[in-house]
């Protein structure tokens, strides 16, 4: 079966989405001389843009595949928090569940670009854990959109809005609820997604959070992985070698990427995750899931910063590729 027929078994789900959220900026901008104050360039800024990031990027492409999402997290009160709230917002999320809490910075990235090139990343950020009392807020509200969710994402920027028990503790309510929870990672410690369906680290992170060295093999990283977190499913995105499926520690499936032309790899990891969720909530097997979403982040590193593709986007993409593949036969 064609990806392109697949996509039409897309449905519209409703996504329980927790994670860190952070407020992109993005200058871009041209550079025509060197300054005379230190040997760095000029940057004439021409446009500026501003987008939800981290946890929030997660939110916008999972909007654009369809889904239907509540978020929960946490912003500071401030100018960038307010920004990001009323961005997604607009886009008919339900921030219902994103705590403002003072004295907390809204983690901030400004990104300067001339010429479709990265110049520079600046980050303004205060990892601060989440206090107790909002803690008890998350779990206030948990049940219900557990209830109501048709699965469960976790985006961990490490930022401090989970700490390793809280994280525990979602999980363990999401699965008593029957709902699959698929996370992307972040840190050393792999041990606080104990439980989680899917658990989708990059090639770095996986080596790191498995104990190992380079000289370790992927079937040695799977098993160790599996045996920190009795996760089923480990999915180790590997760049430009595609990804990894390692399932009950043992078993290994490679899937290569779909796409040839790189641009900026800004937010792919976010296009993944939320491609996933939605295949997975529309009832599509893992190699199905998989395999759009590599399609889906074959897409996004056409573009320059995070790109959220729509299923119309990746439906177009792939006709037209399956069609360059019929004319060559």
């Amino acid at each position: 079966m064609h990806y392109s027929q697949v996509l039409e078994k897309i449905k519209n789900p409703k996504v329980l989405l927790l994670g860190d959220f952070v407020f992109d900026q993005y200058q871009f901008g041209v550079v025509e001389r060197i300054s005379p104050e230190a040997p760095v360039p000029v940057l004439k800024t021409v446009e500026e843009k501003f987008s939800p990031g981290g946890a929030g990027n997660v939110v916008l492409n999972l909007k654009a595949m369809g889904a239907e999402v509540v978020a929960m997290g946490r912003v500071g009160v401030d100018y960038e928090g307010e920004s990001l709230l009323q961005i997604l917002e607009a886009k008919g999320v339900d921030v219902s569940g994103v705590i403002k809490q003072p004295q907390y910075p809204t983690p901030t990235k400004t990104r300067y670009i001339a010429q479709s090139q990265q110049l520079l990343r600046v980050d303004r950020e205060d990892n601060m854990a989440l206090p107790a009392q909002l803690q008890d807020l998350i779990f206030d509200q948990l049940d219900e959109q557990l209830d109501l969710c048709d699965i469960v994402a976790l985006s961990d920027y490490d930022k401090g809005f989970f700490s390793p028990g809280m994280l525990l503790k979602i999980i363990k309510r999401a699965t008593s609820f029957g709902k699959k929870v698929i996370v992307d990672p972040k840190g050393k410690d792999f041990s606080k997604y104990q439980g989680a369906f899917l658990i989708k680290p990059n090639e770095k992170e996986a080596l790191l959070a498995s104990g190992g060295d380079q000289k370790n093999s992927l079937g040695e990283i799977g098993r160790n992985l599996y045996s920190i977190t009795k996760s089923p499913n480990i999915l180790i995105t590997r760049s430009s070698k595609g990804m990894s499926l390692i399932s009950g520690g043992s078993q290994i499936n490679h899937f290569p990427i779909h796409s040839s032309e790189v641009v900026d790899v800004t937010g792919a990891g976010d296009t993944v995750l939320s491609m996933l969720v939605v295949a997975l909530a529309s009832g599509l097997a893992l190699p199905m899931a998989i395999g759009l979403a590599n399609l889906a982040a074959g897409e996004s590193i056409k573009h320059i910063g995070c790109y959220a593709p729509s299923i119309a986007d990746l439906k177009k993409t792939r006709e037209e590729e399956e069609q360059r593949v019929e004319t060559l036969r």
